[in-house]
């Protein structure tokens, strides 16, 4: 891999990043007791959606960033840049989401769907307007 193709990852990478610290923490603002008792067209509870949607969709590019192996010859992942790197997903060590419930994977599976073919499509499109 070319200098410039790294720079390149590594600026896509870091804005995924910053993405989802910004959505978690706008999440997090809106995400008081109650708020899911508010109307389903109340722009608090809307908003609270949407930074939600968002914190998913970055948390599954940066999994799957980390711990899954390239299925595409265009697809990259933590190994170009660390030789020896294992796909390890940081979603597979967080414990439930409620005490006694489902793992993280299935439910972060249920909310975005197993696939990600629309998520691979989106980081290419912004990886080549870059």
């Amino acid at each position: 891999m070319d200098d410039p193709t790294r720079r390149r990852m590594i600026t896509h990478l870091e804005h995924e990043v910053a993405q989802f610290l910004g959505a978690l923490a706008e999440f997090t603002a809106v995400d008081g007791r109650g708020v899911l008792d508010l109307d389903r067209a109340d722009t608090v509870r809307i908003r609270r959606t949407a930074f939600f949607e968002i914190v998913l969709l970055h948390a599954r590019l940066l999994d799957d960033f980390l711990g899954t192996e390239p299925t595409k010859p265009d697809d990259f992942w933590a190994r170009h840049f660390i030789d020896d790197r294992e796909a390890t997903s940081p979603l597979d060590g967080l414990p439930p989401p409620s005490p006694g419930g489902l793992t993280v994977r299935p439910v972060h599976q249920q909310a975005v769907g197993s696939r990600s073919d629309g998520v691979r499509a989106a980081t290419q499109h912004s990886l080549q307007c870059a």
